[in-house]
């Protein structure tokens, strides 16, 4: 029995990379007006790639534990006979409860946007800089202190935009419930995430949520979910000054708090007695056109940044 965590990385893969690519040129240029628009308009036009996964255990497993029906639907989508059990995520109940101003008094901000999550491609917070970077509003980082990608932690540093931006390391457990219940919203721009648990904990401090759509984030937070694209920076503006306007989600609260460790834990405990009784999923490795997943993300890395460096913009800024 596996827990797959299976993103749809045909779908969203590539066009991260690109983005990655794209913004590296835009902030070595100084941000030129008359740059970012065509590119990330082409950047929505781009292509699917190809899934990266390990075929063999989606296959030979008894059963596949998925955290919502998209991510089943993306498994079935390439292998048909894997057999997926929903099993949502829990998440750690709030066990402080802080007053706003802590947050607010220690770093100076109010009426902040937050954005909780490693700086990396993947969560795409330059889409998120691109998005706000005209409107005078703070936007407050909570990175955690860890980093696989210092180049994307950079180039994020080095953003200009109007209001103030805040990159802040890990915080003990009653300044991060401050930080949630000061911010007017929490946006987790990512290009795909299962489920997204910083904005499932945001929800449960009654805090307006804004995700993409692309994952499953949408099957626990229901309606109090803001969702946005993660390849339009103008989506996701739309969602964050949408989320801004709203008060503090108290039915969001109660909604989101049915999905705890203790519910997650049973369910993975019924899908290992059924595993049990019913043995494995297949009795012959399923064949699979693809290679080694690793292959497949080194190679799209390169076909994204290759489509940048390909793409032709405006004869004032050459090409990519």
């Amino acid at each position: 029995m596996i827990t797959a965590l299976q993103e749809d990385t045909a779908r969203y893969l590539k066009k991260a990379m690109m983005s990655f690519f794209i913004f590296k040129k835009y902030v070595e240029l100084g941000q030129p007006a008359d740059f970012l628009d065509d590119q990330l308009e082409l950047l929505k036009k781009t292509s699917h790639g190809e899934i990266s996964t390990s075929p063999a255990a989606l296959c030979n497993a008894a059963a596949v534990l998925v955290s919502g029906q998209q991510e089943a639907d993306c498994v079935k989508q390439y292998f048909p006979s894997a057999r997926t059990m929903n099993s949502p995520f829990g998440f750690s109940m709030p066990s402080v409860s802080a007053d706003p101003e802590l947050f607010c008094n220690t770093y100076d901000v109010k009426d902040f946007v937050l954005c909780t999550g490693r700086l990396e491609t993947r969560k795409n917070q330059l889409m998120l800089l691109r998005a706000l970077e005209h409107d005078d509003i703070t936007v407050v980082f909570l990175g955690g202190g860890v980093s696989y990608q210092p180049e994307y932690v950079n180039l994020c540093k080095r953003y200009k935009r109007k209001g103030r931006t805040i990159f802040l390391d890990r915080l003990d457990e009653a300044m991060l419930a401050s930080a949630y219940n000061a911010a007017k919203v929490h946006c987790l721009p990512s290009w795909y995430e299962l489920p997204g648990l910083v904005t499932i904990e945001a929800l449960a401090y009654g805090c307006p949520v804004v995700q993409s759509c692309w994952g499953t984030i949408k099957e626990y937070c229901g309606d109090y979910l803001i969702s946005c694209e993660p390849d339009d920076y103008k989506s996701i503006r739309e969602a964050v000054i949408c989320g801004m306007s709203k008060g503090r989600e108290e039915n969001g609260r109660e909604h989101i708090r049915h999905f705890t460790w203790e519910k997650s834990a049973d369910k993975v405990i019924q899908t290992y007695r059924f595993a049990l009784q019913n043995g494995n999923n297949c009795s012959e490795p399923e064949r699979s056109s693809l290679s080694h997943p690793a292959d497949k993300y080194s190679r799209c890395n390169r076909e994204g940044g290759q489509a940048c460096r390909t793409t032709k913009v405006h004869r004032s800024t050459g090409c990519i």
